[in-house]
């Protein structure tokens, strides 16, 4: 237990380090009580890493601005204000005069000129359109980049969250220990006062020195919730003294049907910021690489000039063949070509160009062949977890009738101390790997879905409902908090299996709601009673998956207009996805909407289109798939 508690200290303490954002907004009187996507939210609002990515946005497009405006007129105006010497026309008539001097200031004058040359390129053979391209492409490798570091701010949330739940689990559980240890110390110091032989003094020295221990540990958990509390206000911009709540209270597993490893790298190669970045990168690259080659080219372009002077006591001459650049006015337009030739540096320039390119191509190699085994990595991580649950369960469960056994033995006087010390060392043990496995389970799942590149707030809709939570709230301080439950359960009977199961749904209403419109509510689903459920929809590049538990018996389909949408309503179905839409973006559907309602689960295809395309409803024994360019069938 020592080991798993240190852990978790360690693991959230490199949050104190990782950089504080700008502080959020909060009501001294409120506490915030904030479920796991808020707090993604609040963390991708606050993070300045994305404000320095949106800055790097803000230049590439600049410098798109700068390409298009070499598309344009280019215009340079000189002005001039001086002095200049004066002059008569009879100067140079009828014959020139050489013995012209101007030594006094009486033999000046002023004068002023404005001269503008105006130059519209025509042809550049690639200049102007190459640098547009890979600016434009730049933009895209920006935005890609911007929404790696915001799955990447995703997900060390999410580990700060589940941190922090595994700290408080882990705190219950010391308590929990240490209540039973108290009241097993009450039972034997009774006992001993009696008279009983069944209890020792030394049975008191031993299961003090064990109380001392678990003191210990509890400390340790105290911190270790403490620094997680910290950290996460950290990644959310909140001061260290911010009232801040989780609404996701216990660590649990969550049924549904875990897709194939295939099914992950499909959604990697399709998803990931990475391949978007790297396939835009060459693109970029492949333009600049265009660009610095037309520069063996000329520039055609068409140039004109405008000149005027004007200065006193100078006379005003009308010949072509002198030109006085104090007194004159001209002007003109002319087709051009403008061609530098160079030895050497512009195919320099290109090959550093292709280098970049060729670099590009080796790094795409380089993902295509890590980032699958990144996800078979989070993958075998996540079903090791998984199966680890399932083992470590069974183990803390019999532990925990060892040590309800070991107790009820001792408080009637017929078992030892010792027994109480093994059998509670045993149950502690394994209920910690148990919580630890759920807590690797939900970060191998945050793992997969960052190595997916789902989006942070929909990667939960997609693969698995959220840990037991509620949407965002706000709460006064001042309300008294809920009184303390005993914290043992080890006096009481084992739970059995057919306990209630709670299964998230939505509040009834006509239609299905827009996003974030209702918030998600409870109803108990008693054992017994058949639900078809629906626990996933996942999409492939030409059809929607609706997976649930069983096989759907009974469902209708209609078609709504003004918006085109399609609306599937399976009866007496129930759901666990606590999200009420998701994009698809795919073969004519913009997003999928769910509502839950009392009787019937309704989906809800929203198409981008004005006319529904072709489509097929097929049952499958795990639910129900829509595939595009099939016959319409079966419409109601």
């Amino acid at each position: 237990m020592k080991a798993k508690l240190s852990l978790i200290a360690l693991s959230v303490a490199v949050a104190l380090f990782s950089g504080t954002a700008p502080a959020a907004d909060y009501t001294a009187k409120t506490r915030l009580v904030l479920g796991l996507d808020d707090c993604v939210r609040i963390a991708l609002k606050a993070a300045p890493e994305l404000g320095e990515a949106q800055a790097d946005i803000d230049l590439t497009a600049s410098k798109l601005d700068e390409a298009k405006s070499y598309r344009y007129p280019q215009i340079e105006v000189t002005s001039l204000f001086g002095p200049a010497p004066q002059a008569h026309r009879q100067d140079i008539s009828p014959v020139f005069a050489t013995d012209k001097s101007y030594t006094r200031l009486q033999q000046l004058t002023w004068f002023t000129s404005a001269d503008a040359s105006i130059i519209q390129p025509l042809f550049t053979f690639g200049k102007i359109s190459e640098n547009m391209k890979a600016a434009v492409h730049g933009i895209e490798v920006d935005r890609s980049r911007k929404e790696q570091r915001g799955n990447e701010i995703a997900l060390k949330v999410r580990e700060y969250y589940y941190g922090l739940m595994l700290a408080r689990e882990m705190k219950e559980l010391v308590l929990e220990v240490q209540e039973s240890l108290i009241k097993a110390r009450d039972k034997a110091q009774k006992l001993l006062e009696r008279g009983s032989e069944s209890v020792e003094e030394l049975d008191l020295y031993k299961l003090d020195a064990f109380a001392g221990e678990v003191a210990k540990y509890l400390e340790e958990a105290r911190k270790g919730e403490s620094l997680a509390l910290a950290a996460l206000k950290t990644r959310l911009g909140l001061p260290f003294d911010a009232p801040l709540e989780i609404s996701g209270q216990r660590l649990t597993m969550v049924e549904g049907v875990t897709p194939d490893f295939e099914t992950f790298v499909e959604r990697a190669r399709a998803n990931r910021p990475e391949f978007r970045q790297l396939s835009e990168g060459i693109k970029a690259r492949a333009a600049l690489v265009e660009a610095s080659k037309a520069n063996y080219y000329p520039d055609i372009f068409l140039g004109g000039i405008f000149s005027w002077a004007y200065a006193e006591d100078r006379d005003r001459i009308q010949n072509p063949y002198i030109n006085d650049q104090f007194k004159h006015m001209y002007g003109g337009v002319a087709l051009g070509i403008r061609w530098k030739l160079d030895f050497g540096i512009t195919g320099a320039k290109v090959s550093a160009e292709r280098a970049q390119y060729n670099r590009l191509l080796s790094t795409r190699e380089f993902a295509d062949a890590n980032i699958p085994l990144q996800v078979k990595k989070y993958y075998l991580e996540l079903k090791e977890a998984e199966n680890s649950a399932a083992a470590s369960k069974s183990a803390y469960t019999n532990s925990k009738k060892w040590a309800v056994t070991a107790l009820a033995n001792f408080d009637f006087g017929i078992g030892p101390a010792k027994e109480i010390f093994e059998a509670l060392q045993a149950y502690a043990r394994m209920r910690a790997a148990y919580f630890q496995s759920i807590y690797n389970y939900r970060i191998a799942w945050a793992n997969l879905e960052y190595a997916t590149g789902e989006s942070p707030l929909e990667a939960s809709k997609t693969f698995i409902p959220a840990a037991d939570e509620s949407p965002a709230k706000e709460a006064p301080a001042s309300v008294d908090p809920a009184p303390e439950t005993s914290h043992s359960q080890l006096s009481g009977n084992i739970p059995k299996e057919t306990s209630p199961v709670l299964v998230p749904e939505t509040s009834s209403s006509a239609s299905v709601p827009e996003e974030r419109q209702n918030p998600v509510s409870f109803v108990v689903a008693r054992p017994g009673k058949s639900y078809s459920v629906v626990n996933e929809i996942s999409f492939g590049n030409d059809y929607i998956e609706i997976q649930t538990r069983n096989q759907v018996q009974n469902y209708k389909q209609t078609k709504l207009s003004a918006p085109e949408r399609l609306a599937i309503d399976i009866s007496g179905a129930k759901c666990t996805i606590i999200s009420q839409s998701a994009l698809v973006q795919r073969f004519g559907i913009e997003k999928v909407r769910i509502g839950c309602h009392p009787d019937y689960v309704r989906i809800v295809l929203d198409f981008v289109a004005e006319n529904i395309p072709a489509y097929e409803i097929t049952s499958t024994a795990r639910g129900l798939r829509v595939t595009k360019n099939r016959a319409l069938a079966g419409n109601s």
